[in-house]
C-alpha cells in the first residue's frame, strides 16, 4: 500500500511546485490579456460588454467586465508585444490573442529566436506542406542568429515590452 502512496503523494508535490515556482511566464501573459488589453481598449475609446438584461449576481458574485478582443485585429498598425532578454519564457502564441503581434528585442544572445507560425493556403486533413520544405538560411548548423528581415524590432517602435531582469521585471507592460 505504501508503494502506491507515496508516488502519488511525490507526483502530487511536484506538479503542485511546478505550478507555483514555474507559473510567471503565464501570469505575465494573463496581465496582458486581462489588465493591459482592456486598459488600451479603454484608451481607444471601448467599453467592455455589458451584463445581460436577466443576469442576477449569486451571493457576493461580482461580474469580471468582458471585452470583445475581436476588434484588435482591426487596428492600424497592429498591438505589438515584445519580448526581450528572456525570450524563451514566451510560453506561446496559444494564448495571445488574435491581433496582437509578438515580436522580439535584439539582446546579447546570438541564438536563433522561435518564428511565428506561416499560415497554410491549402485546404484538406493535412494540408500543412511547411512541415516538409526545407527553406535554406532559417536553420542553420551553428545555431546562429537569423539574419532575415523582420525577425527583431527596432526598440523605438516599442509600445508595450515584457524585460525581464535578474531582480524581477525590469521593463513596462
Amino acid at each position: 500500500m505504501l508503494a502506491v502512496f507515496v508516488p502519488i503523494i511525490l507526483s502530487i508535490a511536484r506538479v503542485v511546485a511546478l505550478h507555483i515556482f514555474y507559473h510567471a511566464p503565464l501570469d505575465l501573459v494573463f496581465h496582458f490579456q486581462y489588465h493591459t488589453i482592456p486598459s488600451i481598449l479603454a484608451e481607444r475609446g471601448y467599453s467592455p460588454e455589458p451584463l445581460p438584461k436577466d443576469y442576477k449576481p449569486y451571493g457576493k458574485d461580482v461580474p469580471e467586465p468582458r471585452w470583445d478582443l475581436s476588434v484588435l485585429k482591426t487596428f492600424d498598425p497592429l498591438i505589438t508585444l515584445c519580448y526581450g532578454t528572456e525570450w524563451y519564457r514566451y510560453p506561446g502564441s496559444y494564448l495571445i490573442p488574435e491581433g496582437i503581434e509578438v515580436q522580439w528585442i535584439r539582446t546579447e544572445f546570438d541564438g536563433m529566436m522561435p518564428r511565428r507560425w506561416e499560415v497554410s493556403a491549402a485546404a484538406g486533413h493535412w494540408s500543412r506542406n511547411e512541415s516538409r520544405i526545407v527553406r535554406e538560411g532559417r536553420f542553420n548548423g551553428a545555431n546562429l542568429a537569423s539574419a532575415e528581415p523582420g525577425t527583431y524590432v527596432r526598440t523605438r517602435n516599442l509600445q508595450r515590452a515584457i524585460l525581464t531582469g535578474l531582480l524581477g521585471l525590469s521593463g513596462w507592460m
